[in-house]
């Protein structure tokens, strides 16, 4: 996220030097960084999006085995429960 407004403030900030120090950076120049500030904020935004797949993939795996584990704990309760009738039964 920072690298991001880095990058902002670079693409905002070369137009205001360029008007402050006049024609020195007149020509094509501006127009580079420019497009070399898009390309590299597009590059950033592709890496956010790729790493917000990867935390949700990795979410829902997490989920699974979460959802996995409860299942597993009904199960053993219903058994200690079956025991339990059981066992009363058998002191009866």
């Amino acid at each position: 996220m920072g690298m991001l407004l880095i990058i902002i403030a670079a693409v905002i900030a070369i137009p205001v030097i360029g008007g402050i120090l006049g024609g020195m950076f007149s020509g094509s120049l501006p127009v580079v960084v420019m497009i070399i500030g898009i390309i590299v904020f597009g590059g950033v935004l592709r890496e956010f999006v790729k790493s917000r797949k990867n935390l949700n993939h990795t979410s829902r795996r997490d989920m699974d085995e979460i959802k996995q584990h409860i299942t597993q704990i009904e199960t053993d309760i219903a058994d200690i429960k079956e025991q339990i009738a059981d066992f009363i039964i058998n002191q009866v």
